[in-house]
């Protein structure tokens, strides 16, 4: 998710831990825009779920599975791809070929237990 509204600047993004997946937003905003960006955040995973279908989420893990596989063709890419697998952990060659069998139940279910989860809030104001 990146988006710019008026008021207010949003991106979105996901990062292995090494214990774990941290999905995270990061925002900007001036006075008027802090409501609808808090607004806008909290209903991000409803919208997401209810625009899913099983075709966009085969041409998600697709496309993430073949960029994970051939970004490996550069020296720097390499390292990049080794370097993520180890944070990711041993099990990382099984989760690339999972990719090739996600479905739209398994990305509904972890959206479900990501909404069931308390989330770590910090706000930095001016």
């Amino acid at each position: 998710m990146a988006q710019r509204a008026d008021g207010y600047e949003l991106c979105a993004g996901l990062r292995d831990t090494g214990c774990g997946s941290a999905l995270f937003t990061v925002g900007s905003s001036c006075r008027a825009g802090t409501r609808p960006m808090r607004q806008r955040v909290q209903g991000f995973v409803d919208e997401l779920a209810s625009a899913l279908d099983p075709g966009l989420v085969a041409e998600a893990a697709s496309t993430l599975r073949l960029r994970l596989m051939t970004d490996a063709d550069t020296p720097e890419g390499r390292a990049q791809v080794v370097g993520s697998m180890f944070e990711a952990g041993p099990d990382t060659p099984a989760l690339i070929e999972a990719l090739a069998t996600i479905s739209l139940d398994d990305v509904v279910r972890f959206l479900n237990a990501f909404q069931a989860s308390d989330p770590l809030r910090a706000e930095v104001n001016p």
